[in-house]
């Protein structure tokens, strides 16, 4: 065996480090094309150069990252109230009037679904949904006087249900929505009258030189709660449709007015002037136990039940402008729903007792919001340019 040549193994050692350096420098040469070219765009005698791959793998496109400016001046924000009950479902219907004239509209509690269901030159106004049901009633001047139509909450056309040639007022349906109690102007003043939820069989329910106004039912539907002012001033009085004198239920020298029975039929909600200005009072129906809900030198008014009968929406101004509040029944536990320098109020109430929607002037024109009743969130209904949007009702079922 021939001995290898020492100095031809020293040569040999001493080109190893260059040879390296070389492949570096290709190595370092490739990647700064492959960077900029990317390998599709390289000669492919480049790619695999000194035994290296050099393909780029694919990878997933970059993820946008939020950027938080340490720097910059924090936004004021609301902060956000949790919500203990589901979003505001069912419908709403209200009245709508541009200039002189005003329609009757139909929207979804989320805001979605507005329809105009009547259009007429003459008002109409003031609807009430039927319970159980998807008719409409409401009050128009369309034939020479004021008289109540029915409409379906889809549209088309409605259909009158009095024809008594006076002005009908206050219109509430019984609980079960078979009966219509309403005031009407008939022989010089204001009188109850009550017919079937189709206009048949109208009865007179109240007769007297006084005027009787601000009707509401007992939830079985066998009386009728109103106000009159027959015993000299405004007073709560009830009457059994079955006939007989009518009951006197409060008596006080200052007004008693815009009764309203609790959907268990045990008390009756009313607004009193006898602390020389309006407050919310509660009596039984069978006017034991007379009790304050709201104790303030301002102005407290309209009382409305929520449907479970432990709470009470009312307006007040208490605040130096028209907002709306609600307060258990035993006048505890007061919330401010609405806080702003502009008219709240007209509070309707959803049938879960979660929301409440109502007329505010909060948007420059009045619009229609939805709170949620134990106070928190407020969101824009309507917006309607130049429109007047009022008497909210929320539909039963």
């Amino acid at each position: 065996m021939t001995k290898p040549n020492k100095q031809s193994a020293k040569m040999t050692s001493r080109r190893k480090p260059g040879r390296i350096l070389l492949i570096v420098g290709i190595f370092a040469a490739i990647v700064i094309l492959v960077i900029v070219f990317g390998s599709e765009g390289l000669p492919e005698n480049l790619v695999g150069v000194a035994g290296l791959n050099l393909t780029v793998e694919p990878t997933d496109e970059p993820t946008a990252q939020a950027t938080t400016d340490a720097t910059a001046a924090p936004t004021a924000v609301r902060t956000p109230t949790a919500t203990p009950y589901p979003a505001p479902s069912g419908r709403i219907v209200f009245t709508s009037r541009v200039g002189d004239n005003a329609e009757i509209f139909v929207i979804n509690a989320d805001g979605t679904g507005l329809l105009q269901i009547t259009n007429s030159p003459e008002p109409d106004q003031i609807p009430i949904w039927q319970p159980f049901s998807d008719l409409i009633l409401f009050s128009s001047n369309r034939s020479g006087s004021w008289e109540l139509y029915l409409v379906y909450a889809s549209g088309g056309t409605p259909f009158q249900i009095t024809e008594m040639q006076g002005e009908e007022n206050q219109v509430v349906f019984s609980q079960n929505g078979n009966l219509v109690a309403f005031e009407s102007f008939q022989d010089g003043n204001w009188e109850i009258y009550y017919m079937e939820e189709n206009g048949d069989n109208p009865v007179r329910l109240t007769n007297d030189p006084a005027g009787d106004f601000n009707p509401t039912w007992s939830p079985n539907g066998r009386q009728i709660a109103f106000a009159s002012n027959r015993a000299g001033n405004s007073d709560i009085f009830v009457q059994n449709l079955a006939g007989g004198e009518p009951r006197q239920l409060t008596d006080n020298p200052a007004p008693d007015s815009n009764p309203v029975w609790s959907p268990k039929g045990d008390k009756i909600a009313f607004q009193s002037w006898r602390d020389s200005n309006p407050e919310i009072y509660v009596i039984n129906s069978d006017g034991s136990e007379l009790t304050r809900i709201t104790s303030e030198f301002h102005d407290d008014g309209i009382p409305v039940w929520s449907p479970d009968g432990t709470k009470i929406a009312f307006r007040s101004n208490r605040d130096g402008d028209w907002d709306v509040y609600v307060v258990n029944a035993d006048g505890s536990n007061l919330i401010q729903i609405t806080d702003n320098d502009s008219y709240d109020g007209d509070p309707s109430w959803s049938p879960d007792g979660n929301y409440l929607v109502f007329q505010s002037q909060q948007a420059g024109n009045d619009e229609l919001f939805i709170a949620q009743s134990e106070g928190g969130s407020i969101m824009r209904l309507t917006n309607l340019d130049d429109s007047i949007d009022s008497f909210p009702f929320w539909a039963p079922n």
